[in-house]
């Protein structure tokens, strides 16, 4: 499995040393998933993520 290659996406909301975050991501073509980071309480962390895979 490759590396990381790429990664992008908008800084939300604040997540704390400690805090539960829940990652949802789904595939989005040529090598990249999209992603989300929510807290506990569903506010968004990081909205707006893609990463690009290494092949």
């Amino acid at each position: 499995m490759g590396g990381l290659k790429q990664l992008t996406g908008r800084f939300a909301g604040m997540v704390l040393p400690g805090d539960d975050i829940v990652v949802r991501r789904e595939p989005a073509g040529a090598g990249a998933v999209r992603s989300e980071v929510r807290t506990s309480s569903g506010a968004a962390a990081m909205t707006q993520g893609v990463a690009w895979l290494d092949a």
